[in-house]
């Protein structure tokens, strides 16, 4: 009952402790047979967010300086692209869609006392959440519902602006709208059961701040018109903007024009140019239905999980492409009727030319809808991650190729340079000639074994070695890997290594060195960091975007066509 927060609120309500001051330092509650411990505060956590060994250390001070304090969110911080980005090739080309929103929004929601609980990645205080029964279940986004109820008894919430936890987003464009569904109808329901303006016991900014962040989900509705709209005036003569050309170009214009220029100066940082609208078109159709049925219905919706982790062995169409096909259809049709009705109607020229500017900018949004729902194969089943680090190779430390021990005592030490990594292996770099001084500092860090510069021409693909790393607190670690590929490209060497666990203590030391480390989550965070793009590029490289993702969505269709006829043609030869 109650999906999400009925687990959450069953894992509580199993420790009873009592709610005074005193009950949280004991070790006292019991639950079939099993010692629980209450701790005061508990730390939340989605099944696929993996937090860094150090999430407490920066977290739980909040609560000792705060006694009000019943929330510290922090980012949600994804490892792998979106459905949008993995499909039209942008990840880390522009900022992620969510950086937006952590990295500009909730600061300000955080300055307003706003900072409202994500559903993961945050730490809430026990002892405020049993005093409202636990995680609110109303709706279907608990976790807004939750912070909105503590905010209302003037509690206190905190945001750190710190990637503490790595997780994964979906990675097709089907689980991508089951997620944005949810939310949807989640933000909506509160809007209507708890409209945040009505809230009592909030402060007026946090009235603003909830009213925002649930009426945002509208934007369904307000996108489906967008699109519509000028088509009613080309196809049907149905005049729905009511001004001249020149109207348009003294007051309109410049209006966009500002608020467009100022929307980039104050989060260019966080969101190119017209991304923004990309993924609200890209949603709008599909949320419709569910903006709809929360609006008529809104105690109706249920939980749905998001499905995650999903590998894909080749590029396919998505099932819920028919919808830009048809808009794309209709949107160059909408042309042509134009063009009729500037050679047959007159008195109609400023509308209908406004009307196909319009209709050209959601062409070009279709566009790039068509390269979405193109999904691109994904063969990763661990997705890889940059990074640059020092590290030490051991060559003759791990296994022979027949399996058998190497001679540990004549271990050869190189030292080379970690560039991407993930819970399965590891990229490596391996300079082939290195500088007199680095070679000397090698060799005092290999503790007098021998150092080399370089590999070129060992031959390493399928020899098991060592690898010598060791963390930013200074914890080191002996990691055994496979060479799997190994290629000498120009003046350094490239290892493709996996990892080779035999026991328990090497896929801790494995899993620790990999996700212990929030630092690595802010070199990955930081890393390629694009910059502010003007409106005029950022349009071109929409429009770019755009093509290329059509073309690469038709020609993936034409050869799914041309195998169906070839496998018809097969069958009723065979017949």
């Amino acid at each position: 009952m109650s999906a999400k927060a009925g687990n959450l609120n069953e894992s509580l309500m199993s420790c009873e402790c009592r709610l005074d001051e005193d009950a949280f330092d004991k070790m006292s509650c019991i639950n079939e047979g099993i010692h629980q411990g209450c701790g005061e505060v508990i730390l939340i956590l989605d099944c696929d967010h993996v937090p860094a060994r150090d999430f407490l250390q920066h977290t739980v001070g909040f609560f000792l300086q705060d006694p009000n304090l019943f929330l510290l969110q922090t980012p949600h911080f994804f490892i792998n692209p979106d459905p949008v980005e993995k499909n039209l090739e942008t990840f880390r080309k522009s900022p992620s869609e969510n950086e937006m929103f952590y990295a500009a929004i909730h600061p300000g929601l955080d300055f307003w006392n706003a900072s409202f609980f994500c559903g993961s990645a945050a730490i809430l205080r026990r002892k405020f959440l049993l005093e409202v029964g636990g995680i609110a279940g109303q709706t279907i986004t608990e976790d807004a519902e939750t912070a909105l109820g503590l905010h209302a008894r003037g509690y206190n919430s905190a945001y750190l602006l710190k990637p503490l936890i790595i997780g994964l987003t979906p990675e097709t464009f089907d689980d991508f709208i089951v997620q944005r569904s949810r939310w949807a109808q989640g933000m909506i329901q509160i809007f209507l059961l708890k409209n945040p303006l009505f809230q009592k016991g909030l402060t007026i900014f946090q009235k603003i701040c909830y009213f925002n962040s649930s009426f945002f989900w509208f934007f369904g509705i307000a996108r489906s018109v967008f699109f519509i709209s000028p088509l009613v005036l080309l196809f049907f003569g149905l005049k729905i903007y009511n001004a001249s050309l020149m109207q348009v170009l003294g007051f309109a214009v410049p209006h966009l024009a500002a608020a467009y220029l100022l929307s980039n100066y104050l989060f260019g940082r966080y969101r190119h140019p017209f991304f923004s609208e990309l993924y609200e078109t890209i949603q709008s159709f599909y949320l419709l239905p569910a903006i709809i049925s929360a609006i008529l219905k809104p105690r109706s919706p249920v939980f749905v999980v998001t499905p995650k982790a999903v590998s894909l062995k080749k590029d396919f169409i998505s099932h819920l492409a028919a919808p830009f096909y048809i808009m794309l259809f209709l949107a160059i049709a909408a042309y042509i009727a134009g063009v009729y009705r500037l050679l047959t109607i007159p008195g109609v020229f400023d509308s209908i030319i406004l009307c196909m500017l319009w209709n050209t900018f959601n062409v070009v949004m279709v566009l790039s809808c068509l390269g979405v729902v193109w999904e691109k194969r994904q063969m990763r089943a661990m997705h890889r991650f940059a990074t640059d680090e020092n590290v030490f190779l051991d060559l003759k430390g791990g296994k022979s190729k027949d399996g058998n021990s190497k001679d540990k005592d004549s271990g050869v030490m190189v030292s080379a340079t970690l560039f991407d990594l993930s819970l399965s292996g590891a990229g490596i770099r391996i300079n082939s000639t290195m500088p007199e001084i680095e070679k000397n500092n090698s060799m005092k860090m290999a503790e007098n074994n021998t150092t080399v510069g370089g590999i070129r021409g060992l031959g390493l693909t399928g020899e098991h070695i060592i690898i010598h790393a060791k963390d930013s607190y200074g914890n080191r670690y002996s990691l055994p890997v496979e060479v799997k590929q190994h290629r000498d490209k120009g003046d350094h060497s490239i290892l493709g290594c996996l990892f080779t666990a035999t026991n328990q203590a090497d896929m801790t030391d494995i899993i620790n060195f990999v996700y212990g480390d929030s630092s690595r989550w802010k070199f990955f965070s930081q890393r390629g960091k694009t910059a502010p793009v003007g409106y005029v590029s950022g349009f071109l490289l929409l429009i770019k975007t755009g093509i290329i993702g059509t073309l690469t969505n038709f020609r993936g269709v034409s050869y799914i066509v041309f195998d169906n006829i070839k496998n018809y043609m097969i069958q009723n030869k065979g017949a």
